[in-house]
């Protein structure tokens, strides 16, 4: 007979325990239904002994109903257990046989023995009961008088034999069953392990990537502070009365130092693009506006290689302003325009501006086409690939980051636009930049309100020097500063973290006219800084106007900074331009 693997006898006891108290409710029903019968036919010298039988078969059957062990106690005895009251059952039905003879009591027995297959899942117990009902049937038919045992014979073979094929069959389903479930609970289990695995794999990965951009951003900013100091330290030189061959050396410095500023702006965008931290705002800009001081800012490095950079315009769009990411979309066009002319020996480069559609949108088109080498279809389908720059197929001869292109076409998808290419080999390249944006009511010319500011500055300028206090770690930004607001009618006063900044603003009886106030310090940053000045009682000293000097630029971070209270934001390296127009903003506006 079908045997049973050892890793799912538990779960076919635990089955068989599940049905247990049915089966002993039955029971209890058959002795219930056999006292009845006997009340109504057996005779009163055998009353007390077939009710006697039928009372306590039912006590027991009703006993094991109600049986307290624990449910894995019953899983492991129940198939064991029922072999008593269903030998009771069998005896008190025979008994009442014996004593009444007569034969639709035996059709009965034959039923009885076709529901002992349905009854357990044990093989021995099966087999018990199935046998001594078997030998009593036999006996029944040798004993009792006028009994057709030509009839009967037959039907006990054929009834044994339905009941051994009904427990068979019935036990072979259940252990299918039961085999089926076990492989599926191992298979959830083995995806459970795997998952928590994959889980913690994942976590770890994003743990290490999290330290990997904490790291490159850190070093970054450290990077762009020495940056900062070279870059305007060339600027101040470049001011004073020097030689030619120093003004060479000097502008060379100053181009390396900016070349390798964008090459740490390519490695800083690509992480935020890896981490998803990349934010992409709306906000109204002129696209003609975009052209234009685009190609104002790279005109000096055209003319030095001798080129011929244009931007074309046309009347109709200069007053049409979209709704988008201008400076996302500026960056774009300016690592276009910084390869055309770093990849073009003589020539031209052209900026093309084509705007088109009807209703609510507008399809902005940006080409920027040149006189350089090409491409061939190999080169072109490797160009956005990242670590896959013109400068690495193409023009190895130029410096380069290989991330430029890359980076541009990840921020045209994430804005929902576009970035291709058109070449050929020996008659230049095109680069379209394409995106859909909506149409906007035309915004007041940030020139018209530029010249607005400063004309109301230059009406405010105080009579008496402004105190300016300066909380800066570094000596070098410290010194360069300091040259850069020497023309100016300020009282400076340096302190080298936010800690004595706070100190400074709360203590002394001269209250600063304004804070620059770095933000990597030690000790207290200059976030906390500002939130702990914020935080004053004085409301005199709460509301010191703060300018935030760092090499965190993005609008991110803009918004942050407000929220800490921090007015306005000047990036590194500084601009002496930008410093002074935003102190005087700042200070006087």
């Amino acid at each position: 007979m079908l045997a049973i693997p050892p890793e799912i006898q538990p779960r076919l006891n635990q089955l068989y325990a599940q049905r247990f108290s049915v089966i002993m409710l039955l029971i209890a029903g058959l002795h219930a239904l056999m006292l009845f019968v006997s009340l109504a036919y057996t005779p009163l010298g055998f009353m007390p002994l077939v009710l006697s039988l039928n009372v306590l078969g039912g006590v027991i059957a009703g006993a094991l109903y109600l049986y307290p062990r624990s449910p894995k106690d019953r899983a492991r005895y129940a198939a064991y257990l029922l072999v008593l009251p269903a030998l009771m059952v069998v005896a008190s039905i025979y008994l009442q046989l014996f004593i009444i003879a007569d034969q639709i009591l035996l059709t009965f027995c034959l039923l009885l023995m076709l529901g002992t297959a349905f009854t357990t899942h044990a093989r021995s117990v099966f087999l018990s009961v199935l046998s001594v009902q078997a030998v009593l049937f036999v006996t029944a038919l040798l004993l009792l008088e006028g009994t057709n045992v030509q009839l009967f014979l037959p039907a006990l073979v054929c009834a044994g034999a339905l009941s051994f094929w009904a427990f068979v069959e019935r036990r072979l389903a259940m252990v299918q069953s039961l085999l089926a479930q076990a492989r599926l609970d191992q298979t959830q289990q083995l995806l459970a392990e795997r998952g928590q695995e994959l889980r913690e794999k994942v976590a770890v990965a994003e743990d290490a990537s999290k330290m990997k951009s904490e790291f490159i951003a850190s070093t970054s900013h450290e990077i762009k502070t020495a940056l900062s100091g070279i870059i305007s330290a060339m600027d101040a030189l470049s001011a004073t009365e020097i030689s030619d061959e120093q003004k060479v050396l000097t502008n060379t410095a100053h181009y390396s130092a900016k070349a390798l500023q964008r090459v740490l702006d390519d490695i800083m965008d690509t992480t935020k693009l890896e981490g998803g931290e990349l934010e992409i705002l709306a906000e109204p800009f002129s696209p003609a506006a975009l052209v234009t001081i685009a190609t104002s800012l790279r005109m000096p490095e055209a003319r030095k290689k001798g080129l011929h950079l244009t931007s074309h315009v046309q009347k109709k769009h200069e007053n049409i302003n979209l709704f988008g990411d201008g400076t996302r979309l500026a960056q774009v066009l300016q690592n276009l325009l910084g390869n055309a002319i770093r990849y073009t020996e003589t020539g031209n480069v052209a900026v093309l501006l084509e705007i088109s559609g009807r209703g609510g949108n507008r399809t902005l088109r940006i080409a920027v086409q040149d006189t350089g080498a090409g491409m061939t279809p190999d080169e072109m389908s490797e160009i956005f690939k990242l670590k896959k720059d013109v400068s690495q197929l193409l023009y190895r001869g130029h410096a380069g980051g290989g991330l430029g292109l890359s980076i541009s076409q990840e921020l045209m998808n994430i804005m929902g636009g576009k970035l291709y290419a058109e070449s050929e080999k020996g008659t230049g390249s095109v680069f379209y930049m394409e995106i859909s944006l909506p149409l906007v009511k035309a915004v007041p010319s940030e020139k018209s309100e530029s010249v607005d500011d400063s004309a109301q500055a230059v009406k405010k300028l105080p009579k008496t020097a402004a105190h300016i206090l300066i909380a800066e770690d570094n000596e070098i930004n410290r010194l360069l500063i300091r040259s850069m607001l020497a023309t100016e009618n300020y009282e400076l006063e340096f302190v080298s973290d936010g800690l004595q900044a706070l100190e400074v603003v709360s203590s002394e009886s001269l209250i600063p006219d304004l804070i620059l106030m770095d933000i990597q310090m030690p000790i207290m940053d200059g976030r906390e800084a500002t939130r702990a000045i914020r935080a004053l009682d004085d409301m005199d000293r709460a509301s010191v106007p703060i300018v935030a000097l760092t090499a965190n630029v993005d609008k991110s971070g803009f918004n942050i900074y407000a929220e800490d209270g921090i007015d306005e934001v000047v990036p590194k390296p500084i601009d002496q331009g930008q410093l002074l127009k935003t102190i005087r903003q700042v200070l006087y506006c």
